[in-house]
């Protein structure tokens, strides 16, 4: 990966250095330490490596991303089939990259050069303006946050294959 990487012009540092914009933070199961950002642009990815059978991914690999305070979670699972890449994000999109023993590794690692780089090389200019004192017309929200919530409750409806929400 970091050959991939500096191919493409980013430079390793073994420690952080100051106005990082992507760190690749290698965790544990038992030690799921999260890299404390300086900047606001730091993008963090996450990765950890594991063995056997995922049941469900969300359910295996969620908490690392929230744990490790991340922007995207590498989940690297080895099973006898092969190795599977899911790449979660906060917001739990979650896509996969596969691989089998003798399988193009150059275009394993160019397919995750290709995932990271999109996220990691935008430019965030978003920056969250926390409201105290709401005014009381914006409690129940209006017709932006009403339709923001039907397309939420209708993504919830196809990924929950039994019954129906209401």
């Amino acid at each position: 990966m970091k050959d991939e990487f500096s191919k493409k012009g980013f430079r390793y540092f073994s420690e952080p250095i100051d106005n990082i914009r992507l760190v690749l933070n290698f965790i544990e199961k038992e030690q799921c330490r999260p890299f404390r950002r300086k900047a606001q642009a730091t993008f963090v990815v996450s990765i950890l490596e594991t063995t056997g059978k995922v049941e469900n991914v969300f359910k295996e690999a969620y908490p690392y991303l929230i744990r490790s305070i991340s922007n995207q979670l590498l989940f690297i699972n080895h099973d006898h089939d092969g190795t599977t890449f899911y790449f979660l994000t906060p917001e739990q999109g979650c896509y996969q990259i596969s691989y089998r023993e003798g399988d193009d590794e150059t275009q394993l690692f160019h397919q995750i050069y290709q995932r990271l780089e999109q996220l990691a090389s935008a430019q965030l200019v978003i920056d969250n303006n926390f409201e105290v004192d709401l005014p009381s017309d914006l409690w129940n929200g209006d017709e932006v946050t009403y339709k923001l919530s039907e397309f939420h409750l209708e993504q919830i409806k196809n990924r929950l294959p039994l019954g129906n929400l209401k």
